[in-house]
């Protein structure tokens, strides 16, 4: 297996099967294979038989069911070999959201014996520039200075970390950062910025910013009566206060949308990401989703919950290019630019955008059913595995 070249690709999955198992869970429900080569048929449906682990046995053969090497033990010994804290870096609008990405594993990860720090940058609606500034300012005040750091990144994160990461003015973060691994990261970009609908509301968003910047100092008048009718209250308009607060946070967050969904745009991140080179010390790494049209069954009748709802129309415009997408990317889109460094795609997982990495989004009652701390358990095994090796191998010279 060590000349194979979707190598760590099949360690990612047998070690992912491994822990599935331990749940009661079957690899074939949460992983497709893709082999490098592979030529795929982005608009039929038919392409996920020549990736299902259900209908390829030959493949599920191969790679997952006999011959495979020992798992080795997850416990505490594994932070102490990484020697790194490990950083979340969530999505765009992820201060809107009360569910934090990979919020239910924080608690496992720092039961094995990691430093977490989950980075709530406010302004996730802003430029990747801006968010990375943010981001630095916020690993600064909270992290060790001395500290080693794994990045895990997820959707706009991705190319959040990677504009952070390739900044002069950042470099004492980057000389300390040992691996970036993405989940569903818009590393290339989305489509859906460019759609008609979202140039409609990028139009009309625009338009607000220019009235609501003319009207600035109105609005600052206004908001100024109000604070002083709230101070001469007897304290039982907390309710007014706080939502009139939240109104003034969701205006600004108005006001930065255009940047941020500009920047998420394909051409953009071309523009700006396909020439950048991260340093070699860093080590990429990607895991894709990808959820099938037929998932939803019926549309509209299977649907019933508002995650649902708003997965299941942006995938309808995403099905259109690429059958192979996880409702908000295309497969493709969700890999590192060659150019940025030795990246290493992990494998491709079932699941929509949001699953991968938060359990609801609008729907507390709902509780996706992707296997979220399996897939980190084995991502940090293989992280182990894979430095380990490579330890060895600068060590042979």
């Amino acid at each position: 297996m060590s000349q194979h070249p979707d190598k760590w690709r099949i360690r990612f999955g047998q070690i992912f099967q491994a822990f599935l198992r331990e749940s009661g869970k079957k690899l074939e429900e949460y992983l497709y294979f893709i082999p490098s080569g592979s030529t795929l048929d982005p608009h039929s449906e038919e392409t996920f038989n020549l990736i299902d682990l259900h209908v390829n046995t030959d493949l599920y053969a191969t790679y997952f069911s006999s011959n495979i090497p020992p798992i080795p033990v997850l416990n505490r010994e594994l932070a102490a070999r990484l020697n790194a804290t490990l950083v979340i870096l969530p999505g765009f609008g992820h201060h809107l959201i009360k569910t934090k990405a990979f919020g239910d594993q924080i608690p496992i990860l720092e039961d094995l014996g990691f430093p977490v720090q989950y980075v709530s940058y406010r302004d996730s609606f802003a430029s990747n520039e801006r968010c990375a500034e943010s981001v630095y300012h916020l690993l600064k005040q909270e992290l060790n200075p001395e500290e080693k750091l794994i990045f895990f990144t997820y959707s706009k994160g991705s190319p959040v970390a990677v504009q952070m990461l390739a900044d002069p003015r950042y470099a004492d973060i980057a000389d300390r950062t040992r691996a970036v691994v993405s989940f569903a990261g818009a590393l290339r970009g989305s489509v859906l910025p460019s759609t008609p609908v979202s140039q409609a509301a990028l139009a009309l968003l625009k338009a607000y910013r220019k009235l609501r910047q003319s009207t600035g100092a109105l609005r600052h008048r206004v908001k100024e009566t109000i604070q002083e009718v709230l101070k001469a209250s007897s304290g039982n308009l907390k309710e007014l206060k706080e939502l009139i607060e939240k109104a003034e946070e969701f205006a600004n967050d108005l006001a930065d949308l255009p940047e941020g969904i500009l920047d998420l745009a394909r051409i953009p991140c071309q523009n700006n990401y396909a020439r950048i080179r991260l340093r070699d010390s860093i080590k990429l790494f990607s895991i894709s989703a990808v959820y099938p049209q037929s998932a939803f069954k019926k549309g509209f009748k299977f649907i019933t919950n508002p995650d649902d709802l708003f997965l299941y129309i942006s995938g309808r415009e995403l099905y259109k290019y690429n059958v192979l997408n996880d409702t908000q990317l295309l497969l493709p889109d969700s890999k590192f630019f060659e150019s940025t460094g030795d990246a290493i795609c992990l494998g491709v997982v079932k699941a929509d955008h949001w699953g991968i990495a938060l359990s609801h989004v609008f729907s507390p009652r709902y509780m996706d059913p992707f296997p979220r701390t399996e897939m980190i358990k084995a991502v940090l095994l293989v992280l182990d595995e894979y430095f380990e090796e490579s330890s060895r191998d600068r060590s042979s010279f």
